[in-house]
């Protein structure tokens, strides 16, 4: 049984330019990747899908500077130090029947 692909998400992120003005640094969709497949394929059938909004390499964050794109790569789920943004869909049971959430 194949589950309806998951919604896509639109990231609209902004920053100033050199004269101080408010400017659009990146306006993209995210799709959902699979978080069992090494190569970010997208989710099928009933397994839970992760899509990254954003992620930090460190704390305190540095806010300036260009968005490094990580779409459909595979990310770990926490890093060494940072912060990560990302959505879950977990379909309502696993492949196997049983609830992936109790």
């Amino acid at each position: 049984m194949s589950t309806p692909s998951l919604p896509a998400t639109h990231r609209i992120v902004t920053g100033h330019n050199t004269d101080g003005k408010a400017v659009f640094d990146s306006d993209v969709t995210l799709f959902a990747v699979n978080a069992f497949t090494e190569d970010g394929s997208p989710p099928e059938g009933q397994i839970p899908g992760f899509t990254l909004v954003y992620r930090t390499e460190n704390y305190p964050v540095k806010v300036q500077g260009l968005v490094q794109d990580l779409q459909g790569k595979k990310n770990p789920l926490s890093g060494a130090s940072g912060m990560v943004c990302r959505i879950v869909d977990f379909p309502p049971v696993g492949g196997d029947g049983e609830a992936f959430m109790r």
